[in-house]
């Protein structure tokens, strides 16, 4: 009962996540609010990229 019900809850995610990305790439919709775990996960990316962009900079100085 388990394997099933994480093989349908699999199913049904992965298939609003399909939804979702051909929406996006028709273009139809310009706009597309996010929910806070999106905003969270987003600026989650932006804060580590920012930290690694600063160690390469810090790194590419040292090397000098």
């Amino acid at each position: 009962m388990a394997a099933a019900s994480f093989k349908e809850f699999g199913l049904q995610d992965g298939n609003t996540l399909e939804a979702t990305q051909m929406m996006l790439e028709s273009r139809a919709v310009d706009r597309f609010p996010m929910n806070d775990q999106e905003v969270l996960c987003r600026h989650l990316h932006q804060v580590v990229a920012d930290w690694v962009a600063e160690y390469e900079r810090t790194k590419a100085r040292t090397r000098r």
